[in-house]
């Protein structure tokens, strides 16, 4: 299952993600069963504003996943050039 966080971000409902990092009890680097965190999903899904929002609020850019993919690799397999640009 994903977190509350995770679906917020893979749906792309950045006012949502806000809500939810103002949660102090939102861990920002939760994991699905995949191992996937909300940066990485964000990433995959090529949501800039939700990926930036993630990463001011300090989400680990150097995740990796269960496929062993960080989401700088999740991104540029997406061909999200503007993501990739923004986790390097």
């Amino acid at each position: 299952g994903r977190t509350a966080l995770a679906c917020a971000a893979a749906k792309g409902m950045g006012g949502s993600v806000e809500l939810l990092l103002k949660d102090r009890g939102v861990k920002i680097d939760s994991e699905d069963l995949d191992k996937r965190t909300a940066l990485g999903i964000a990433a995959k899904a090529g949501n800039e504003r939700i990926v930036r929002l993630l990463l001011d609020k300090g989400a680990e850019v150097d995740w990796v996943d269960r496929r062993g993919l960080t989401p700088l690799l999740v991104a540029s397999g997406q061909g999200h050039d503007r993501i990739v640009r923004i986790l390097l």
